[in-house]
């Protein structure tokens, strides 16, 4: 072999060898950084796996949570992401009904959610939540605080009547009505547009009873007595269930009305009711009196018969005054 040969297989393994030992720290400096970014990884994935299951992340993924937290978001006044022209559109109160809370339960029906955490049915607590958005529960609930914190028997009296207060509502059957008229008895002693002093339904002038005439044995008409209903009556009589004028007509054909015939149907405007100890009410029959040459029969809770007690002329009238008189406190 020429020297040149030689020279040049010297050069060639000398390149060999510097490329053998290049590749080798490049593998170990390759190998170096895969392994810092597997343990950096695992490391990750420790932290991850840390993170879910601590106490706070998994009750933030519970159902009841999470409809909370919607009924919050749906509140919401801000762009979810950013538009170069805002959003015109109003955000628009919702109507929240008293249908949801007959049908509300414990533990609160929660919402369904999918493998993502999209809503796919809301939960009671949603309307909850929403509903403490309103401005008239977070006032009231305002309003419900003091300067400074009651003393311990002040936060029994307050749980008391809090806990008393539900108890009774509970077992009343009231109407929105009847819950109005409480309510402005209580601020202003009136019901409805009806004077201050009248608190009773049975003595509201706006709440007259009705009377149905009974047909036959010579009767014209039987109607409320009041300037409102008799022409040429000269006086605005207020009727009410507790006190009430009648004017009994016969007809001018025949022989006028007969003695013990029953000559209408008087109903009240609201059924007497007491109530008891238990909370429960008690329909009774009040006591009813009326002047001469009538009578009540078959009085109940609801109403009463009148009935001629002597012959009414025929082409004749005659008012029949009655009171009823409960002897007790009614309520409705």
């Amino acid at each position: 072999m020429s020297q040149t040969d030689n020279k040049m297989n010297g050069a060639l393994a000398g390149l060999a060898i510097s490329a053998a030992a290049y590749w080798a720290r490049y593998d170990d400096d390759t190998q170096r950084r895969l392994r810092n970014f597997r343990a950096d990884a695992e490391e990750a994935l420790d932290l991850i796996r840390e993170l879910q299951s601590r106490g706070e992340m998994i009750r933030s993924r519970l159902p009841i949570v999470n409809d909370a937290q919607i009924g919050l978001a749906l509140a919401n006044p801000t762009l979810i992401s950013p538009t170069v022209i805002p959003s015109v559109s109003k955000l628009s109160r919702p109507e929240l009904t008293s249908d949801a809370a007959s049908n509300l339960s414990w533990p609160p029906k929660t919402g369904t959610y999918d493998g993502k955490g999209n809503v796919s049915e809301l939960g009671e607590m949603t309307a909850l939540f929403l509903a403490l958005t309103f401005e008239e529960p977070r006032a009231f609930l305002l309003g419900l605080t003091q300067a400074k914190s009651p003393s311990a028997e002040g936060k029994l009296q307050i749980n008391m009547a809090a806990h008393e207060m539900i108890a009774v509502l509970a077992a009343l059957k009231l109407t929105d009505e009847q819950y109005r008229a409480a309510w402005l008895r209580l601020f202003t002693g009136a019901v409805g547009g009806t004077p201050a002093a009248v608190t009773d339904p049975h003595r509201d002038p706006s709440r007259p009873p009705s009377v149905m005439a009974a047909t036959g044995n010579g009767i014209e008409s039987v109607v409320l007595l009041s300037s409102a209903t008799v022409p040429n009556y000269p006086y605005r009589r207020f009727n009410t269930d507790a006190g009430m004028s009648l004017r009994i007509t016969a007809s001018a054909a025949g022989a006028g009305i007969p003695a013990s015939t029953t000559v209408a149907e008087v109903r009240y405007s609201s059924e007497y009711k007491f109530r008891q100890s238990d909370g429960s009410l008690l329909p009774f029959a009040p006591s009813v009196v009326t002047g001469r040459k009538f009578t009540v029969a078959s009085a109940t809770s609801t109403g009463f018969q009148l009935v001629a007690d002597t012959a009414v002329l025929a082409g004749s009238s005659f008012d029949a005054q009655i009171i009823t008189e409960a002897g007790v406190a009614t309520e409705q």
